[in-house]
């Protein structure tokens, strides 16, 4: 798949394959009723104004109001977070579409630095067919959003669209 914007910057792109999507998806339907989390690597491309995903590494939601708000492992994050090939957090919204919450984008102003890219996934039960879905009202969607730093220093999110219907899936 490949996503792009255009943001203060200029334009923004990522592309992710089926698979690395897929298992994606996987995670956040068994974290299901809680928000499930995890990290995106990559390379960048275009001279570091689009990314290529190449992977996902999964990771516990330690927050106390896990159904609310994630909390990434630090078991996972710290050493996650010191790669060169971080390029993103992902994350679900399993009572909500995929928009930032105010509670994201406050926590984006901790690690907003360390990223480019922000995955929301709102879960839904024509995502999966898990019956743990029952009864859940979201329609499965995704967004993807370009990290920017404001003009006031904050970190702020830019939605990402679709390129073009012919790279919906790109094979790495």
């Amino acid at each position: 798949m490949e996503y792009s914007g255009i943001g203060s910057t200029g334009r923004l792109g990522v592309q992710i394959s089926e698979e690395i999507m897929e298992s994606i998806l996987q995670h956040m339907r068994k974290s299901y009723p809680a928000e499930g989390c995890g990290i995106l690597f990559g390379k960048p491309l275009d001279g570091g104004n689009s990314w290529s995903i190449n992977k996902f590494l999964p990771c516990r939601n330690l927050s106390p109001s896990p159904g609310k708000e994630f909390l990434l492992d630090p078991k996972v994050w710290i050493p996650g977070s010191l790669s060169p090939d971080l390029t993103g957090i992902v994350h679900s919204h399993p009572v909500s579409g995929p928009e930032p919450s105010l509670k994201d984008l406050k926590q984006l102003q901790q690690f907003g630095a360390m990223i480019k890219l922000y995955l929301i996934v709102s879960t839904s039960p024509t995502v999966s067919r898990n019956a743990a879905f029952s009864g859940h009202k979201n329609p499965p969607h995704f967004s993807f959003y370009g990290v920017e730093s404001g003009e006031s220093g904050e970190y702020t999110l830019l939605k990402l669209s679709i390129q073009s219907q012919a790279d919906v899936f790109k094979s790495d």
